[in-house]
Order: C-alpha cells, then sequence, then structure tokens
C-alpha cells in the first residue's frame, strides 16, 4: 500500500507542476499580447498624430495649425 500511495501522490505532483506550467505559459502569452498591443497603438499614435509644442494637444498629422491654440505646428 506504501507504494500505491506514493505512485497516487507523484501522479498528483506532477499533474500540479503541469497545472502551474499551464498558468505560467498563459501569463507569458496575457503579457505578450498587452505588451504588443501597447507598442502597436504607441507606433499609430506617433505615425497619425502631431503634438503641439507650445500646448500640448494632440492633432492630426494634415493639419498645418494647432487645432486648440491655433499656433503653427
Amino acid at each position: 500500500m506504501r507504494l500505491r500511495a506514493r505512485s497516487d501522490a507523484s501522479k498528483r505532483l506532477a499533474g500540479e507542476i503541469q497545472g502551474l506550467k499551464d498558468v505560467l505559459l498563459n501569463l507569458v502569452v496575457l503579457f505578450g499580447i498587452l505588451g504588443l498591443s501597447a507598442i502597436i497603438t504607441a507606433w499609430f499614435a506617433r505615425t497619425m498624430y502631431i503634438r503641439c509644442l507650445s500646448c500640448g494637444t494632440l492633432n492630426a498629422r494634415r493639419r498645418t495649425q494647432c487645432r486648440a491654440c491655433q499656433k503653427e505646428l
């Protein structure tokens, strides 16, 4: 009976280790997706918008004057 109990314990431990690996993999995938989306969003904002140097308002790249303070971009 002792051998069977140890066998059950080792199977349970192996299952717990596999569960821990699954959780860690899920966390890596989650943070990878969040990080990649943050990088893409920041790139898109830098590409599509210009920040006014005097007031800090975001303006579309096609504008020549700031929409808030009317200064030249």
